[in-house]
């Protein structure tokens, strides 16, 4: 693994933001990108053993678009569950149950979310995470509400084989992700172009 960040790489998080909105969206051929995705996701994730209860996210502001893995994940016979954050001034989210089919309904910040009676994934044996911006040390840079992080690492005090999974285009790998004590680090992202492995220690 690479060494941590030394405190002088450290960038302001909100202009870096700014930059990986802008890279993110100046990404061509989405469409063909979302297929590529597809099939590194499945390649990885059909290999992931009785890992079969995994949470995704349904694409927003520009994010790579998961659809097409989720549709296969589905087919291929996981249990799949969507975030909802419970309300939009506290720091907690749950996952609730989804199937391609199923209804929506408006969350916090105007996401759509499954309803509250599709019932919680409790357990989920692998995440998959949005991001802006992401690094080789596994690091991901969010929107800043710190809900994956807070998720991560209550499911991880429980459960030291939870992985989490970034999912992103392959131009929005940065050299370093400015990072703080609370940032939980991924197991790898998958992108078009295949998998980036990170986190060699969380076999």
């Amino acid at each position: 693994m690479l060494s941590p960040v030394p405190a002088n790489l450290k960038r302001d998080k909100k202009a870096l933001r700014r930059e990986a909105f802008e890279r993110r969206k100046s990404v061509r051929n989405v469409d063909a990108a979302a297929e590529g995705l597809a099939r590194t996701g499945l390649g990885m994730l059909e290999g992931s053993g009785t890992d079969k209860n995994i949470t995704g996210y349904l694409p927003v502001r520009g994010e790579i678009d998961s659809r097409p893995l989720l549709n296969a994940l589905h087919q291929k016979g996981f249990t799949l569950a969507l975030p909802a954050i419970i309300e939009a001034d506290t720091p907690e989210m749950e996952f609730r149950f989804w199937t391609p089919d199923a209804s929506l309904t408006d969350g916090a910040f105007d996401i759509p979310v499954p309803p509250a009676e599709n019932g919680i994934l409790k357990e989920p044996d692998i995440l998959l995470v949005p991001l802006l911006a992401f690094d080789r040390d596994g690091f991901r840079l969010g929107y800043g509400g710190g809900y994956y992080d807070r998720a991560l690492e209550k499911m991880r005090a429980k459960n030291p084989r939870v992985r989490a999974f970034g999912l992103a285009f392959s131009e929005q790998e940065i050299d370093a992700v400015p990072r703080e004590p609370h940032d939980q680090p991924l197991d790898a992202v998958l992108t078009p172009d295949g998998v980036v492995s990170v986190r060699e220690d969380r076999a």
